[in-house]
């Protein structure tokens, strides 16, 4: 994790509303890899119903990149670990989008936040 993420708390964890920028941002993300010009340009015209800011959704891309969720590699960002999996992003989406909730999910342990967690 980068000394200067500025989505971590005091906890050590995102906020809740930065955990569903994340989430928007892993929607965003092509599974065959997207370029960092066109997601950051789609982060201007993604429908968040208002939501998320364009701001949001860079937390949330630098919270995906610095837990490994998303690979920067060439001008272009990959789905990383269990949001590369297939059925993609459920195991994750579940779990960032209850910020610890236990969801179902048939893959097997994640790591999140340098922890495994079972869903």
């Amino acid at each position: 994790m980068s000394e200067s993420s500025s989505w971590v708390l005091e906890t050590g964890l995102p906020s809740v509303h930065v955990a569903r920028a994340a989430l928007h941002v892993g929607r965003i993300i092509d599974s065959q890899g997207s370029r960092i010009v066109d997601a950051g340009e789609s982060y201007w015209h993604h429908a968040s119903g208002g939501a998320f800011a364009p701001a949001d959704l860079e937390l949330g891309e630098q919270m995906l990149l610095d837990i490994d969720l998303l690979v920067e590699r060439d001008g272009y960002l990959f789905p990383a670990g269990a949001l590369s999996l297939d059925p993609p992003r459920s195991c994750v989406t579940g779990w960032i989008g209850g910020v610890g909730g236990v969801v179902g999910c048939s893959a097997g342990p994640v790591e999140v936040w340098g922890r495994l967690v079972f869903p």
